[in-house]
């Protein structure tokens, strides 16, 4: 059967396909925004060419393996390197210089990490700042095939053009080139930029998270969730920051009302948070 373009589930699959994942694996999907989400599984029921939910559920109850690979599908990943390079030259220039003062290590968290974009990027500036050692980086991923992948240092050579013309914008020292080889349709980055990474496991609900953190970077990613979600989730990163931990969301996200308690706004154009 050939999938059109605007092939679509109805709400009651999406419904039925939601609750296979929380029954089968504890994941529960159910607060987070419906339209985004239910697009990511129609494009993965068309990738693995399973003709309709159905077919779907049976398999994601059936085979834990594709769950893996189906969790990875659906979870959102960055769309490029160095992305807003406005925010990186930001971080560089201010934020960064203002925590290495400190006389500890300060400990920065990127939760969720799907594709690796931002811990790589980030893992090339400190490299560019000759800081690798300053700074202890936590990246939290939902499994280990996640994890896999970003230390493979592999990843979607499309990405490739943008990513370097972001670099350059941002004003690195170096060339992208020198982080990144492109081998005719492969492009992989320099694994050893992020040999030192602590990566852990971690599901939605944010379970277990690191503590006495000084910086987290969650950006464009709490679009995805309901405004419940949204609020708990910010009171999540409250309570794992240290003192004065600074929260860097996406240029269109905000804290919002509810959660304004926890954060003052320091930076409005690179949506920049402090803990209160």
């Amino acid at each position: 059967m050939e999938f059109s373009l605007d092939f679509e589930i109805g709400i009651v699959e999406y419904r039925n396909i939601i609750k296979v994942i929380r029954d089968t694996y504890g994941y529960d999907f159910t607060e987070y925004a419906l339209t985004a989400l239910k697009r990511k599984i129609e494009q993965s029921i068309q990738l693995h060419r399973l003709r309709q939910a159905d077919v779907l559920i049976e398999k994601l109850h059936e085979d834990h393996l594709f769950f893996n690979t189906f969790l990875q599908e659906i979870s959102a990943e960055s769309t490029e390197m160095f992305r807003d390079p406005s925010f990186w030259r930001y971080m560089r220039d201010d934020l960064l210089p203002a925590m290495q003062k400190e006389n500890h290590v300060p400990r920065i968290w990127l939760p969720s990490c799907v594709s690796g974009e931002e811990l790589y990027s980030l893992a090339i500036l400190l490299k560019e700042l000759a800081w690798e050692d300053k700074f202890e980086i936590i990246a939290t991923c939902l499994n280990d095939l996640i994890i896999d992948r970003i230390k493979s240092g592999t990843f979607k050579p499309t990405k490739a053009e943008i990513s370097s013309d972001n670099y350059e914008r941002f004003q690195g020292t170096a060339s992208f080139s020198d982080y990144v080889n492109l081998n005719g349709e492969q492009a992989i980055r320099d694994t050893s930029l992020i040999k030192n990474v602590r990566f852990i496991k971690q599901n939605i609900n944010f379970d277990n998270s690191p503590q006495d953190v000084k910086l987290i970077i969650y950006r464009n990613k709490l679009i995805l969730f309901t405004q419940s979600l949204h609020d708990r989730t910010l009171k999540v990163f409250h309570e794992s920051m240290s003192s004065g931990g600074q929260l860097v969301l996406g240029i269109k996200e905000q804290v919002g009302s509810i959660s304004a308690k926890y954060f003052k706004l320091i930076n409005e154009t690179e949506s920049v948070y402090k803990k209160l």
